[in-house]
């Protein structure tokens, strides 16, 4: 991911590792060097494990979700003793329609800890908050079309969309029978060599009037 590849460049600092996590606290993913993910692994701060407040006490990574905003906890404010010389900055994940999903945490030795670290976080999970939302629309907006596109096909009656030098750029499935191009690239076709000239005209009046006309 991009995201976390920014991140780890602008901590440039050896001694962090990145956690991507999902409500109420399953780890997705734990990246950083080998010396701090094997530190990490050790206290079973890996993928698949349950990181709840209810598993390991209070922690950034967990409050960030529960309260819903950008958290740090360091050194002796962490519940749980093991993480106790560790800083951690985390910050909430949105999906599209604003909830929680998951969040995204920098850890690191407490002696390194650094003073953007947390803007850093945010910054980062608005940014995967925001791939979220645009995947979201992307997915919807197939699922629209697909359903038009049932509909329009399910109409009984010839229905043709045209270009305004009469190309033809959508026929549902009874036009395309009709005018017999039901298997072929309807870029090839035009609306002129289909009409009489009476016709035509009339489309055309109507492309340059910008008006429906019966």
């Amino acid at each position: 991911n991009t995201v976390l590849k920014m991140i780890e460049i602008s901590l440039r600092e050896p001694g962090f590792i990145v956690t991507v996590t999902a409500y109420p606290g399953y780890l997705l993913m734990v990246s950083g060097a080998d010396k701090e993910l094997n530190e990490a692994d050790r206290k079973l701060n890996r993928a698949g494990v349950l990181r709840s407040v209810e598993q390991v006490g209070a922690s950034a990574l967990s409050l960030s979700m529960l309260e819903n905003k950008p958290v740090e906890v360091s050194g002796l404010e962490h519940y749980n003793h093991q993480f106790r010389h560790w800083t951690c900055s985390s910050a909430p994940i949105h999906d599209a329609k604003g909830n929680v999903v998951g969040s995204l945490t920098v850890s690191g030795h407490l002696p390194n800890k650094q003073s953007h670290t947390l803007a850093l976080v945010t910054s980062a999970a608005s940014s995967i908050s925001t791939q979220l939302r645009e995947k979201n629309l992307i997915k919807e907006q197939a699922r629209l079309n697909s359903m038009l596109l049932s509909i329009y096909n399910s109409i009984t009656d010839g229905v043709i969309a045209i270009k305004s030098d009469l190309s033809i750029s959508h026929a549902n499935n009874t036009a395309r029978q009709l005018i017999e191009i039901y298997d072929k690239p309807l870029q090839n076709f035009s609306l002129s060599d289909l009409l009489n000239e009476d016709d035509k005209k009339f489309i055309e009046d109507v492309l340059a009037n910008g008006q429906p006309e019966n």
